[in-house]
């Protein structure tokens, strides 16, 4: 990490900090794993949202994520960005979605594919007694291949970000994203920032 991230990192150090770390598009057979070893090796629970089609195909790891603590949420069936579909085919992808993952663990949490929503589908959302959750710090992990950029970016948001909780966005499907994981991690240990999941 650069001089100039190290002198960033000082902002976040005399904060009292805390990060949520979450991932979407998942449960990948080949990353997933990897990202649930990294997270019980360093004691960590995190929020996965999840894609139906993707739980559908891999029943198993959302069982773990469950088992190891985690919390999983609703991520859509297909991953189509819902503003640019009918309004029942998008209730379809929330609604399908949610079902799902409330059949491994009781969740109101939903986040829309892109960030991708508007009035009509938030009132979806509110009418079924679900959530909406988003986040305020993207590692961009599924468009930057380098791991140590995906952390200085990391880094530097949560440095400038004067909010005491923020919510990092990754994704369980990149290669890139493990070894950035392991990073942003030590990171958040050497600087006393807590983590804690989006109940």
């Amino acid at each position: 990490m650069n001089e100039i991230l190290m002198s960033l990192s000082l902002i976040a150090t005399m904060s009292s900090k805390t990060v949520t770390l979450s991932f979407d598009d998942g449960p990948s057979p080949t990353y997933t794993p990897q990202i649930l070893e990294i997270l019980k090796e360093n004691n960590i629970k995190a929020n996965f949202f999840v894609v139906g089609q993707m739980l559908e195909r891999n029943p198993e790891l959302v069982d773990q994520e469950v088992a190891e603590g985690h919390k999983i949420g609703g991520h859509s069936m297909t991953h189509k960005q819902l503003t640019k579909i009918s309004l029942e085919k998008a209730k379809y992808e929330i609604l399908e979605s949610m079902r799902l993952v409330n059949k491994y663990q009781k969740s109101d949490l939903f986040r829309f594919p892109y960030g991708s929503h508007n009035k009509t589908l938030d009132t979806v959302i509110e009418k079924n007694g679900y959530r909406a959750i988003f986040w305020n710090t993207d590692s961009l992990d599924w468009k930057i291949y380098d791991s140590e950029a995906i952390c200085d970016r990391v880094v530097v948001r949560l440095a400038k970000d004067k909010d005491d909780n923020d919510i990092i966005l990754f994704h369980d499907i990149h290669p890139q994203t493990i070894q950035a994981l392991r990073e942003v991690i030590k990171y958040l240990k050497d600087h006393n920032i807590k983590t804690k999941t989006v109940e």
